[in-house]
């Protein structure tokens, strides 16, 4: 490894690669009396246990680019999911107002009027249809979009309805 009384790169600092120098250190490192490395300006010696470290650190290097990498991709598809959500809400508000736009003044006052009372109806359905009392924290029992606390009610009403 060592060009004595030239002028010219030693064989170390001449090599091209990284995989040349390697096979320098390496050999440093199994005859390591040889040659005078210092001489050569052979870097440290390339044990077995350096390169299994050189390669640890390399694949956790990669391994951690790899979950950032596929972090900011989640991101950009959380993001661009988020826009084409707004982007469909602005279609949809913009598609209803155009609507609106386009009725007369009679459909208007019908549609606002109709709107009063669904809004009028979805306060009283939180209790039974017969008894009156609270469906909260109950499972009822639905018929013909009227809402019951028990069957018994459901029966009875349905009784009512006969009888009438």
């Amino acid at each position: 490894p060592v060009n004595r009384g030239r002028k010219e790169p030693k064989a170390y600092a001449a090599a091209g690669d990284k995989t040349t120098r390697d096979t320098f250190r390496r050999f440093r490192a199994e005859f390591p009396d040889r040659y005078d490395y210092q001489a050569a300006a052979v870097d440290a010696p390339l044990s077995d246990n350096l390169e299994e470290e050189r390669q640890k650190k390399k694949a956790e290097k990669k391994k951690q680019q790899r979950q950032a990498r596929l972090k900011k991709e989640k991101e950009k598809k959380a993001e661009a999911k988020q826009q084409a959500a707004l982007e469909r809400e602005r279609q949809e508000v913009a598609a209803e107002k155009q609507w609106l736009a386009s009725l007369t003044d009679r459909e208007k006052r019908a549609l606002a009027a109709e709107r009063r009372l669904q809004a009028h109806t979805s306060t009283e359905s939180g209790c039974c249809a017969l008894c009156s009392q609270s469906l909260e924290g109950r499972t009822p029992f639905s018929k013909f979009d009227l809402q019951y606390c028990s069957m018994t009610c459901v029966k009875a009403h349905q009784a009512r309805m006969v009888a009438k």
